[in-house]
């Protein structure tokens, strides 16, 4: 078996900046785990193979690549690549404008892939929805996505959703004020439970997108 080390740590300033744009990055997804050639790589993230042979060339220039090993066929052979270590480290500099870059790209995706998800659960309930706006008792402008009951009054989607029969969604935006202890026992909470819930991560089970987040009013 191919062995590698458990992080790479990269300071070359072009691969740096190749990697810190996540959709490039996304181009070396199937060379994590296991060699894969050229035409299975191509076929495993949907490019076409010639476009890709640019990417796995430039990756193999910067390092960022690695050929595992030859297979021989019919005279020929074909390259399986892999990524030098199972984590890529991008170390330099970065500051707080690269930071900011990183955190807008990865938001900006996943909050376009949460929101398609969530409309589509919401449009398989059955009930009359809306955006419900209020002060909700905090200070600032409450606003979600509710509900009307039967006696026409605005709730809040989370009870239908958790409903055995709806579907797995879930989303929520809150501003909330809390002693420095407890944001930090929630801070630990919210951990815990992704930490719990990526140990349950199954192959091939449907998907699902998930977004975790407490941060400090700046």
């Amino acid at each position: 078996m191919f062995e590698r080390p458990e992080t790479f740590i990269i300071k070359n300033p072009d691969a740096i900046s190749l990697l810190a744009n996540i959709a490039t990055a996304k181009r070396l997804l199937p060379f994590f785990l296991e060699p894969k050639s050229l035409s299975e790589a191509a076929l495993e993230i949907d490019i076409e193979a010639n476009s890709y042979y640019y990417w796995i060339t430039k990756f193999l220039r910067l390092g960022l690549l690695i050929v595992a090993y030859n297979k021989k066929r019919a005279g020929s052979s074909i390259k399986y690549y892999i990524t030098p270590a199972k984590k890529i480290f991008l170390k330099d500099n970065l500051g707080l404008s690269s930071m900011r870059d990183y955190f807008g790209q990865a938001t900006s995706e996943y909050n376009y892939l949460i929101t398609e998800g969530l409309v589509e659960a919401l449009d398989n309930l059955e009930a009359d929805i809306g955006i419900m706006i209020s002060d909700y008792g905090r200070g600032s402008l409450f606003t979600n996505i509710a509900l009307l009951s039967q006696n026409k009054t605005a709730i809040s989607i989370r009870k239908e959703l958790l409903k055995p029969s709806s579907p797995a969604a879930f989303a929520s935006w809150s501003h909330l004020q809390l002693k420095y202890q407890d944001a930090k026992e929630f801070q630990a909470k919210l951990a815990s439970l992704l930490e719990e819930y990526e140990a349950k991560n199954t192959p091939k089970q449907k998907s699902y997108y998930m977004q975790l987040a407490i941060v400090p009013e700046v």
